[in-house]
Parts: structure tokens; C-alpha cells; sequence
């Protein structure tokens, strides 16, 4: 099995990925050091949008939205923010989220 790659983002090479292409980055276009791509200045990590490194090599601490802790997402979090002024958008009342309603109608909605 020879396996499927996409062509090398660095160097079109159809028979290997960019994350082991061994072969000089030609993101910059100058590259006069010899680097590779995942050190080039130029590129830009998709986790943190900085420039400079790539995601596999970011430092960069994911905050969560709900208590403002680093280190886990607002997906992962086990406390929860102050809700007392939070409006329910499912029954407009103060105090919890729309997915803790308890006012909820099973979804359905219903119009003449």
C-alpha cells in the first residue's frame, strides 16, 4: 500500500505531505538559510494565527470563554459562569442557559 498524499504544500511533490517534506521551504521565496517550512518566518500557525510556527509547535494556551481558565476550551469545562444574568433564548426568563431550560417544549414549534 503506497498510500494517497496530497501534493507537498512546500514543494508539490505528490509522493509526500508537507509535514515530512525534508526538502527547503519555498513559502518565502528568498529562503538564503536554508530553513524548512515549518520554521520559516513566513508561515502561520492555525491554532493561535501567529506567524512564525506551526501548530504542532505552538505554545499557545487555550483560554475558556465560560470561567476564563487556560489550559481546557469553554467544550471542556466542568464549572460553569455566574448565570444570573443570563437569558434562556428559548423562554426569555433570567438564570439559565437554553440548554438547561426547564421551561423546554420538546423542540417543536407549531403556527397557524
Amino acid at each position: 500500500d503506497t498510500g494517497r498524499y496530497d501534493s507537498c504544500r512546500n514543494c508539490q511533490d505528490p509522493n509526500h505531505t508537507s509535514q515530512t517534506c525534508e526538502n527547503e521551504c519555498k513559502l518565502c521565496r528568498i529562503n538564503d538559510d536554508g530553513h524548512m517550512r515549518k520554521d520559516c518566518a513566513k508561515v502561520k500557525c492555525f491554532k493561535c494565527k501567529n506567524m512564525g510556527h506551526i501548530s504542532e509547535n505552538c505554545t499557545f494556551k487555550n483560554k475558556c470563554y465560560t470561567c476564563g481558565a487556560e489550559g481546557h476550551t469553554q467544550d471542556e469545562c466542568s464549572g460553569r459562569k455566574d448565570t444570573k444574568n443570563i437569558i434562556c433564548y428559548n423562554c426569555s426568563e433570567l438564570g439559565h442557559f437554553s440548554r438547561d431550560c426547564p421551561n423546554k417544549s420538546g423542540g417543536l414549534l407549531v403556527s397557524n
